[in-house]
């Protein structure tokens, strides 16, 4: 009987310690992917103390993990081999996106040349221009569908009203298909977030952010519009070749960066996320490195901040980049 109690006894220990161990494993990878509350709250305390204003919701409590990624720039180039296919664009994509809009394969044509300060690529169906898109520079896009009637710009994104950012399950599945015609081989899909939204009277029209591994690129936003579910025109920012993983980096985790200068003379902390800025390497191709973007209030009003994650220097200021 005190046998048979005594395995009960040991059973009960064994399955206690187990959890124990599971327990502090799980504890463990938590205190390397994630900031303590306790921490959270003391760093409200000593901001509050020094008298900026934060919530405890605005502290982002993901540690940063992710890595320096690179991009080589890459415009349309005419393959000499084939004069109307082209390196950049994978032509079996572009026509695949043609022809799924009515127009037989056989018929297409995709003709490459430069243009100053950048490259283009011709549409062709028939000898007759079906499409245009240029790239200047390593990623300013712009793309006209036949004969759209409008013409996008920077002067469109920055001054107009939108009315939300909704946008339907079939128009964001266009959206994706048309950016996948216009990559490399490299690219499967392109993961982006809808910025805002907006009803014109040639179609409806979307501001798109670009994202890598679910985080947005700084700079990288575009404006689309579909009409007849077809993208007639786009204009902006977008890489449309491959992004590689390069190597891992310590980071400055959400509250050490909040101790800088510009946060610390503010008022009010409003809002923090992670996401990628660039800087040109040799030979103008592109890394990309995680940053902090923060937005507060100051006695000048709302103001953005962005911190370069790995080196903690101040990479933008009210949307001016700093040298």
């Amino acid at each position: 009987m005190n046998l048979s109690k005594l395995r009960i006894f040991f059973i009960v220990l064994l399955i206690f310690i187990n959890v124990l161990f599971v327990k502090m494993y799980f504890d463990s990878v938590r205190d390397k992917t994630t900031i303590s509350e306790q921490t959270i709250r003391d760093t409200v305390s000593v901001l509050n103390k020094k008298g900026v204003e934060v919530d405890l919701s605005v502290i982002d409590r993901n540690k940063p993990k992710n890595n320096i990624i690179g991009y080589k720039s890459v415009m349309f180039t005419v393959d000499n081999s084939n004069s109307n296919k082209a390196d950049f664009v994978n032509s079996a994509s572009l026509n695949s996106y043609y022809s799924k809009k009515g127009f037989k394969s056989k018929n297409l044509q995709f003709d490459c040349f430069a243009i100053p300060d950048g490259n283009a690529i011709s549409v062709n169906y028939d000898g007759q221009r079906l499409a245009y898109a240029t790239i200047n520079g390593a990623c300013e896009f712009k793309y006209t569908f036949k004969e759209a009637k409008n013409a996008f710009d920077a002067g469109y994104i920055n001054n107009t009203e939108f009315e939300g950012n909704s946008i339907s399950n079939k128009h964001k599945k266009l959206i994706e298909e048309f950016l996948s015609g216009f990559s490399s081989k490299s690219v499967s899909k392109h993961d982006f977030v809808v910025a805002a939204s907006k009803n014109e009277e040639y179609g409806k029209v979307y501001l798109i952010r670009q994202l890598y591994s679910k985080l947005e690129i700084d700079g990288c936003l575009m404006v689309v519009c579909i009409e007849d579910d077809t993208v007639v025109s786009a204009y902006g920012n977008w890489y449309f070749n491959g992004f590689e993983e390069k190597y891992s980096e310590t980071q400055i985790d959400a509250v050490n960066i909040l101790f800088n200068d510009k946060v610390l003379s503010s008022k009010k902390i409003l809002s923090q996320k992670q996401i990628y800025v660039s800087f040109v390497v040799d030979g103008g191709n592109i890394l990309f490195v995680p940053a902090w973007s923060i937005d507060l209030l100051t006695e000048q009003g709302k103001t953005n901040v962005v911190y370069d994650a790995v080196t903690g220097k101040l990479y933008k200021y009210n949307s001016d980049k700093v040298d």
